[in-house]
């Protein structure tokens, strides 16, 4: 009997309307700048796997004095690979912040089934849980969208300190959860890290294919299709 369910975020809970990069971009266009979109958006991915294992470091520790500090280096960075000093690199770390993460900045937003399935699964008993390779905004970022009190607990890979499809993340989310693996099923959009990464880590597992392209089983194509299947495994 399933006991808990366990979403993805990006893709499946929350869809990302502008890359970073591209955010980035359009702060320091609007002060003067004329880096695009593209080289933006480029740059920012390029640093962020060059610092990935300071992040990794800071996000383990919960310091956030260190990893304000690497963000505050990757911006810098940032300013020189794309050759703009329209603004200082603290500005544009604190704008870039503001526009992420305030509600205002519209960077993120809900997918248009996701409170409607959180609905029906409170109804039926079932405790949700949020398992992503994000940082520790995840956390922020469930606040701003007015979901966090929707889960039990929620899991950012780069705190934990491993990221699916590992299997210790999922057996991480299962002890806050209270559960067995045979009680629970993962839900996310990644056929590797979400659907076989639950797999391989013992829980049931639901591919989410928003495009509609993906056959089999333990697909759906709406998060309004998951009680149902749920329901169907009785």
């Amino acid at each position: 009997m399933i006991r808990l369910v366990t979403f993805d975020a990006a893709g499946t809970l929350i869809e990302q309307r502008l890359d970073p990069g591209a955010l980035a971009a359009r702060i320091v266009r609007e002060h003067g700048g004329s880096v695009s979109d593209q080289a933006g958006s480029q740059a920012y991915f390029e640093l962020q796997e060059r610092f990935r294992e300071e992040r990794e470091i800071a996000e383990r520790l919960q310091d956030r004095s260190r990893i304000r500090a690497v963000w505050l280096a990757m911006v810098e960075e940032w300013t020189k690979v794309v050759g703009e000093g329209a603004l200082p690199a603290t500005e544009l770390l604190d704008e870039f912040l503001h526009r992420s993460f305030s509600g205002e900045g519209h960077a993120f937003a809900l997918f248009e089934d996701v409170l409607p399935t959180l609905d029906e699964l409170d109804s039926m008993g079932i405790v949700a849980g949020v398992i992503s390779n994000w940082d520790h905004t995840l956390h922020l970022t469930l606040e701003r969208l007015g979901v966090s009190d929707r889960f039990a607990f929620a899991v950012a890979s780069l705190e934990f300190g491993a990221e699916k499809p590992d299997p210790r993340i999922f057996h991480h989310a299962l002890e806050r959860g209270g559960v067995a693996a045979g009680d629970a099923v993962h839900v996310g959009d990644s056929l590797e890290d979400d659907y076989e990464g639950a797999l391989g880590a013992g829980l049931h597992a639901v591919l989410l294919d928003r495009a509609s392209v993906a056959p089999g089983d333990g697909v759906v194509h709406s998060l309004r299709d998951l009680p149902r299947v749920i329901r169907a495994w009785g």
